[in-house]
């Protein structure tokens, strides 16, 4: 008996013990898991980063290839975006200048006088500039890599941008987060704030002589309403646009500047027009008295009705009016004439561009409501590389001038799948690279030379460095400068995250049943 009790004991005792082992485990591999997984991740990145490079041979043509961007998780809509706006060349403009005058801004204030200044980069006080300007910063040097010459296959990750981005904006992106359009938005509204706070900051320390750099991708409507019963007009209310969006229609096809001019144009049926209402007042109370039989009508709602026969020849009819004119109109209800009910106009509503941006980028809304869900719309969209957009002047309610703003096709992101899923894909318009021929002096010798110059804008992170490849000029003899002959036959890339190939303008303008963003340059 004693034999089996200690027999028991032991099996009990081993039994417990191994449980909590399996506790120790089980919390110590969890832990584990929470440090190296991310570890683990990044190395794997780094794998795929470098797998091509490995399997590859270097292109002796330096417009062959970009740097694509690995999709870690579900990244196509971030990866195709950063691509499009990298582009831009009023974007990388607008950057440079920014980081130039902030660190002119830091220097002034805050560095001492031994420094030089003009062998100092903007990035080399991080702690400063990212501060005042943190979205600017990481946007900055990510576009840097993106706009680098490769001549071999490269690859680079958004993680980074991505985390700055999120504490920005307080905001976790997470798998869900999958439209081209609404991350284009979040990061231009964040970047356009920086600007804001930025201007403030200049003026409240007193630099007046520094000017915060207009941002490039803000334009600004005007609506105008005109009601089809009373003739009468609205004033007009300017709104301010970072990206202009166009509901497509439900056909099978239509252009590009079809699409614009029917987004300009919108009919409203049940408006209450002011105008209208107060006709109505005025002709019931004047019907009233004709046949009232004697009767009077009291002082205060004669004082409203003499107020509402002078305000009628000159109102709009979207007119602000003292609060209690508002409500006398709004609550009218006599001789069965309601007018908050009865009394509704059809309307014609009038939207303009009153600025252009520099850059524009149109979203072209494929969403869709059947009646029961949303769908897409596979309307095809017919565009060109080139857009004539034009914009007007508003004076006292009247266009008095009217502008053609010229712009050239830099980016098109695509869009292929369903409504609720896909894949995003860009095409990205290739640097203006040229080749040079130069003939240099070398003692009794003249040697011909050929280099390559980029002569669209990048992102300078150095103010002593010209990342353009201005190439020096001093002892050429004479140069000549010759287009690239393959951007000539294929001047886009077609990037599909890591997946580069080149393509023809044709290619990119045929996309017509999948263009969901366009990205366009203002011509100089």
């Amino acid at each position: 008996m004693w034999e089996f009790s200690r027999i028991n004991s032991f099996i009990f005792s081993y039994y417990k013990n191994n449980q909590t082992k399996l506790i120790l485990h089980t919390c110590t591999a969890l832990v584990l898991s929470y440090i190296l997984v991310p570890t683990f991740k990044s190395c794997l990145e780094y794998i795929l980063i470098n797998k091509k490079l490995d399997n590859n041979q270097e292109s002796k043509r330096e417009d062959k290839y970009t740097t694509g961007l690995i999709n870690s998780s579900t990244y196509c809509f971030i990866n195709s975006s950063l691509q499009a706006l990298s582009s831009l060349p009023k974007f990388t403009i607008y950057l440079n200048e920014t980081l130039k005058i902030t660190y002119g801004f830091i220097q002034n204030n805050h560095l001492s006088s031994n420094i030089e200044r003009s062998k100092i980069s903007p990035l080399d006080d991080y702690g400063s500039l990212r501060q005042i300007i943190p979205l600017h910063i990481a946007v900055s040097e990510f576009l840097f890599d993106l706009q680098k010459i490769v001549t071999k296959p490269t690859s680079t990750s958004v993680r980074q941008l991505i985390k700055v981005l999120e504490v920005s904006v307080h905001l976790k992106f997470n798998n869900g987060q999958q439209d081209a359009h609404e991350i284009t938005q979040i990061l231009l509204e964040t970047l356009k704030n920086e600007n804001k706070v930025l201007d403030q900051t200049f003026k409240k320390s007193g630099e007046s002589q520094m000017v915060v750099p207009e941002f490039p991708f803000l334009g600004c409507q005007t609506d105008s309403l005109i009601c089809l019963t009373c003739n009468r007009t609205s004033n007009v209310r300017e709104h301010e646009f970072i990206i202009l969006t166009l509901h497509l229609p439900r056909i099978q096809s239509d252009t590009l500047l079809n699409t614009i001019n029917k987004n300009q144009v919108e009919e409203i049926t049940d408006y209450a027009c002011l105008v209208c209402q107060i006709n109505s007042i005025l002709a019931n109370e004047e019907y009233l008295k004709r046949n009232n039989n004697g009767k009077t009508i009291n002082a205060e709602e004669s004082r409203y009705i003499d107020t509402l026969r002078q305000l009628v020849p000159k109102i709009c009819i979207n007119e602000e009016l003292p609060d209690d004119v508002i409500y006398y109109i709004k609550s009218y209800n006599k001789n069965g004439l309601n007018v908050c009910q009865k009394i509704r106009s059809k309307i014609i509503k009038k939207t303009v561009i009153t600025k252009a941006p520099l850059a524009l980028i149109l979203h072209l809304s494929r969403s869709s409501y059947n009646g029961m869900i949303s769908v897409r719309n596979s309307c095809n969209i017919a565009y060109d590389s080139k857009l004539e957009l034009q914009s007007q002047s508003i004076t006292d309610n009247i266009c008095s001038d009217i502008v053609n703003n010229k712009y050239s096709l830099q980016a098109m992101v695509k869009h292929t799948g369903t409504h609720m899923e896909g894949h995003y894909q860009c095409y990205r318009k290739k640097p203006n690279l040229v080749k040079r021929i130069s003939y240099e002096q070398n003692g009794n010798d003249i040697i011909k030379k050929y280099d390559i110059i980029n002569r669209t804008p990048v992102i300078q992170l150095k103010l002593d460095v010209d990342n353009n490849m201005q190439q020096r000029t001093i002892g050429v003899l004479e140069s000549k400068t010759k287009k690239l002959n393959s951007i000539k036959s294929k001047p886009y890339w077609k990037i599909s995250d890591t997946d580069i190939s080149e393509v023809t303008e044709n290619q990119v303008i045929n996309e017509s049943k999948y263009v969901y963003m366009l990205y366009y340059d203002l011509a100089s």
